[in-house]
């Protein structure tokens, strides 16, 4: 008959054997997971650096778009400006501008 404490040993070896095997499976999930964590945050890394790149983007566009709005309204106060002078000759060829008032300003 074969010894029992033999076949314990062999038993516990075998124990201890499978635990070295899961934990050196967990090492390699371990280093697996570690893997990905690092791609995963050189991803968002990225992902960051091209949020900022278009939020600095969107703050140009919002100050060229003010920018062109007081042009554009500027302009639209010329406009209304322009109607109330007539540009005339006189004798001496000096163009003259006059308002509408009949003052005259010149140019």
């Amino acid at each position: 008959m074969p010894d029992l404490i033999a076949i314990g040993q062999g038993l516990h070896a075998v124990k201890a054997l499978t635990d070295m095997g899961k934990t050196m499976l967990g090492l390699r999930d371990s280093a697996k997971v570690l893997e990905a964590t690092v791609e995963f945050n050189q991803q968002l890394l990225s992902v960051q650096r091209a949020l900022l790149d278009a939020q600095a983007e969107q703050t140009t566009l919002i100050q060229t778009i003010g920018a062109l709005e007081k042009e554009v309204a500027g302009l639209t106060a010329w406009n209304a400006e322009k109607e109330k002078y007539e540009l005339k000759k006189n004798r001496a060829r000096i163009c003259s501008r006059f308002e509408a008032g009949g003052t005259r300003d010149r140019a």
